[in-house]
């Protein structure tokens, strides 16, 4: 019964979280700082976590590995938990594409593009 609860709890929430995604530049940070501009005060703004990352030092792209995309994918779910209204530069399924692009590639583990794919869901 109380798992019922917390997903009730889940979909009554009154947050929106909207994401922009697509491929690198395309125009989702741009338009993201287009919308700071018209909606500051009544929105928050989430910036790209992947620049995130580079600020603390781990390689990215072609360049990450399991670390970089496991911090990457985290940071992901975690703006999808927040509890106020905001706009992301990016989500969870621009994480979950990335991560099994690399996968194919053999720069991360099977396992890692396994765990992207469970935060889909």
């Amino acid at each position: 019964m109380d798992c019922l609860y917390n997903y009730r709890r889940i979909f009554e929430r009154q947050t929106m979280i909207y994401s922009f995604t697509g491929a690198q530049s395309t125009g989702k940070t741009t338009l993201l700082n287009k919308c700071k501009d018209q909606y500051k005060g009544t929105w928050n703004f989430v910036d790209e976590v992947t620049r995130k990352v580079l600020r603390k030092g781990y390689k990215i792209n072609l360049n990450g590995d399991n670390i970089t995309q496991l911090f990457i994918l985290n940071e992901h779910l975690h703006n999808h938990t927040r509890s106020d209204n905001c706009i992301l530069d990016r989500c969870i399924l621009d994480g979950y594409v990335y991560t099994c692009c690399l996968c194919i590639r053999g720069l991360v583990d099977d396992w890692v593009c396994e765990y992207a794919c469970n935060m889909l869901t």
